[in-house]
């Protein structure tokens, strides 16, 4: 197991007898033996620690994702007991890591895990954007665009962008419409254009030609579609700074579930300051701010158990 994994209890109340309850329970729930001298490794006056050079199983499947289950237990082990109690965990082999805090008060336990989350900056999310991203349900046929004003991230896509839409079996149209309409997308490189502007205040995505086509192709996979229409095209376009010019949230809520810290302004600001690590990308899926992360908590009362 290539990782780095703590868990540390300080008991409050119970005395010798919690502090050795807890420690069997602890190689109880591991499985196997621990010597004496190991035993008394673990303990430092009313302080436990126990770590992944003796224990593996007490960690769980999913080592990175904590969950409240081995600290009912310990719980249960002596209950009439009080505890502090909390765990760090790193996968060495990227550097991903967990961490949770527990407290046990003779009734309930209060439990707290920090979300997996990875720190981007927004050079950082467009990368994410042009490599790990694929919307499957974007790539899906039958949607809608609506091609606003000049399109200008690639040379000559402007003349040919009807054929790219249509190449993925999807449909231009020919009118920005006036209220609200599901499954349509307005491509658009001028953020001030007019029709943008409205689409905008209909609640219509507004996306870049680049947008358009990671999205609803990919970086690699576009390279059929330019040659296929007969575009210069190559997929090296999204590996440089001038990406960065044309991503839109628009389009990062639809490759992510974006909470509602990020703002356009907020958007505006960390492209500007785009090598600033500010963004909170959580399980691969969410993104946030760093700042704006909040732990997950919950109370167990032990005496249901």
């Amino acid at each position: 197991m290539s990782a780095d994994l703590r868990m540390n209890i300080t008991v409050l109340k119970g005395g010798e007898e919690a502090v050795k309850a807890i420690v069997n329970k602890l190689i109880e729930i591991e499985g196997k033996e621990i010597s004496e001298w190991g035993r008394d490794h673990m303990v430092r006056g009313t302080q436990i620690e126990a770590t992944n050079m003796d224990f593996h199983n007490i960690w769980g499947d999913d080592f990175l994702a904590p969950d409240p289950k081995v600290y009912v237990e310990l719980a249960k082990a002596f209950p009439s007991a009080q505890w502090v109690a909390n765990s760090y965990r790193e996968y060495e082999v990227d550097g991903s890591s967990a961490t949770d805090q527990a407290a046990y008060d003779g009734k309930l336990l209060h439990f707290e895990v920090s979300p997996v989350y990875d720190e981007i900056s927004f050079e950082g999310l467009c990368d994410y954007i042009a490599s790990d991203c694929e919307p499957d349900e974007l790539r899906e046929p039958g949607k809608r665009f609506y091609i606003a004003g000049k399109l200008s991230f690639l040379d000559g896509l402007n003349d040919l962008m009807t054929d790219a839409v249509r190449y993925g079996e999807h449909h231009v149209v020919e009118d920005m419409p006036d209220v609200f309409e599901e499954n349509l997308y307005v491509i658009c490189d001028d953020r001030s254009h007019p029709d943008a502007v409205k689409a905008k205040s209909l609640k219509i995505p507004v996306i870049s030609s680049a947008d358009f086509v990671l999205l609803f192709y990919g970086a690699e996979e576009f390279e059929e579609v330019a040659d296929e229409i007969g575009l210069e095209y190559s997929p090296d376009t999204f590996y440089d700074t001038e990406h960065m010019e044309y991503l839109t949230l628009d389009a990062v809520k639809l490759a992510y579930d974006v909470q509602d810290a990020v703002t356009e302004d907020c958007f505006e600001q960390l492209r500007e300051e785009y090598m600033d690590a500010e963004f909170a990308l959580i399980d691969g899926i969410v993104l946030t701010l760093v700042d704006s992360v909040e732990n997950e908590s919950q109370t167990i009362d032990i005496s249901a158990f």
